[in-house]
């Protein structure tokens, strides 16, 4: 959520508004910008307020926040556009949903408890699960360390600071303790970074990153303007962020690691609330360029604007497979990275994790004994195998025989 002390906007339940614009300005950056309106795709037509698109990690479903109901809350829709679908109901105040690494659930900062906390709700919808309780504010989450852990910003320590949280509740740990504000948290695919926006540095909102469990934190924009709302791209070689800097608040992407910025959008309406397909190739966001906000999706493959990002296919195999007892998956890293597998039924529904966490290069092994998550023995049948790193992904199948 935006912080109106700081910035020259205004916000009212996650709604930008913005003053008149230069003419004479908007002239000049049409002619200065490669031309990428012609890429733009509009998602939601409803009348009503649409905002804070999370595309799902299959690249399928987006889910973002509307008032449709007259109330704050959660919709999916499909990521090319189609019909919407409640997640969340009743008349409470939902925001920021951002889809968990394996997809099965979407976190989100909610009043529902009479105080702004993180919640988790299943894909199917239901009845959310509250994770932090805390009478201060919690908000502008995402989730870090491979869907081990929520990031999110909080006032509970009377500044507005950087915290993070496991899924299932408990002890929340702070990880920023600098003068400023420290909000909007993301994190990266590789499960070792954050990604966020710092007034730190004097008065200026600006990305900075820093180690998922805190640490020395590093400066990626500096100037007069103000960068806010930063997300990776899943690659983690490029971030997109929300800038005023050509006058205007615009989608702008740079590599991740530093370096120049390239604007994306180019309208004189607000864009805001960026988020990456998993393929790099587009990203979502909100807009109020028709008059109401509304999602939008822009195509990166325009020249001038960054390529889309790709993956290495991981390839997989297995020792005693078909098996009754055991079976054990290999692969190879190129390089040093966090990795997630996970065994999958047919039907897509996640069984059992098999691992997370960081690895070395080289050769690497897992063991599967044929149980899922609660312990218990899974029915003969046929399953497969996926395991997420940085910029890999590979998949097999294993059967188990009754």
């Amino acid at each position: 959520m935006m912080h109106p002390i700081l910035l020259p906007i205004n916000e009212t339940g996650g709604r930008w508004s913005h003053g008149p614009r230069s003419l004479l300005l908007l002239v000049m950056l049409l002619a200065s910008v490669p031309a990428v309106e012609a890429n733009l795709q509009r998602i939601t037509t409803h009348p009503a307020r649409d905002w804070d698109p999370d595309w799902s990690p299959d690249g399928v479903t987006l889910v973002f926040t509307s008032d449709r109901t007259g109330h704050d809350l959660l919709y999916t829709v499909p990521s090319g556009g189609g019909a919407e679908e409640p997640l969340t109901h009743g008349n409470l105040a939902d925001y920021h949903p951002c889809w968990s690494p394996d997809g099965e659930t979407v976190a989100f900062d909610s009043h529902r408890s009479g105080n702004q906390d993180v919640w988790i709700v299943s894909r199917e919808g239901g009845e959310p699960d509250r994770v932090t309780i805390d009478p201060h504010r919690d908000e502008s989450l995402d989730w870090c360390a491979l869907g081990e852990r929520i990031a999110f910003d909080s006032n509970r320590s009377g500044d507005w600071e950087i915290w993070t949280i496991s899924p299932g509740g408990g002890d929340a740990t702070r990880l920023t303790r600098q003068a400023g504000v420290d909000i909007q948290p993301a994190g990266s695919p590789d499960g070792m970074l954050l990604l966020f926006a710092s007034s730190r540095d004097g008065g200026n909102m600006d990305m900075w990153t820093m180690p998922v469990g805190g640490g020395a934190a590093t400066q990626l924009t500096a100037g007069a303007e103000l960068e806010i709302e930063g997300a990776w791209s899943d690659d983690g070689e490029w971030i997109a962020f929300v800038s005023d800097r050509s006058g205007n608040w615009d989608i702008w992407v740079m590599p991740s690691a530093g370096g120049d910025a390239r604007q994306i959008t180019v309208d004189p309406a607000t864009d805001s609330s960026p988020s990456w397909s998993p393929d790099g190739s587009r990203i979502a966001f909100t807009s109020n360029r028709t008059g109401d906000d509304e999602i939008w999706v822009v195509t990166l493959s325009t020249e001038g604007v960054c390529p889309p990002t790709g993956e290495r296919e991981l390839r997989l195999g297995s020792e005693g497979n078909p098996f009754r007892d055991r079976a054990t998956v290999w692969f190879e890293l190129p390089t040093p990275q966090v990795i997630a597998a996970d065994v999958y039924d047919a039907l897509g529904r996640r069984v059992a994790p098999l691992a997370a966490g960081p690895f070395p290069a080289g050769a690497a092994r897992l063991t599967w004994d044929g149980t899922g998550s609660s312990g218990l023995p899974v029915p003969g049948g046929t399953y497969w195998v996926q395991v997420r790193g940085v910029r890999t992904r590979g998949s097999m199948t294993l059967t188990r025989l009754p």
